[in-house]
């Protein structure tokens, strides 16, 4: 628990001009670089934020299946999918296991979907 904190008021300075009672308020979530902090570093947003991402790509990777070798649709994992689960890794790579677990998952669906393999089977000889 954080003590509740108000809106702050700075003065800011900028080159002669002087600027007073910026107020500047607290946010749950802030965006930087394509990547989402929030207050306790948990990455729970972020990982939301990409889940969401990926899970758009899914319709083009299943109605492409039918109709392009798998070569092809790897390229269009590695171009639509593959982006956002790795950009930033280093940053937000250490969340929680729970938290990246649905990342997993949707990595495990696309591969799924690319090699018309069963829901239930195994992802490792895909990986492959």
């Amino acid at each position: 628990m954080r003590p509740y904190q108000k809106q702050m008021n700075f003065d800011v300075t900028i080159g002669s001009l002087t600027m007073t009672k910026i107020l500047l308020e607290r946010r749950n979530c802030v965006k930087y670089l394509g990547i989402l902090f929030d207050p306790n570093l948990t990455w729970k947003q972020h990982i939301l934020f990409v889940s969401s991402r990926i899970s758009k790509s899914f319709g083009i990777l299943s109605r492409l299946r039918h109709f392009v070798p798998t070569d092809t649709l790897l390229s269009i994992y590695q171009s639509l999918i593959l982006p956002y689960i790795t950009y930033g890794i280093a940053v937000w790579g250490q969340a929680a296991q729970t938290n990246l677990e649905t990342l997993l998952i949707l990595k495990k669906r696309a591969l799924h979907l690319i090699h018309f393999a069963p829901y239930r089977s195994h992802v490792i000889p895909l990986l492959n």
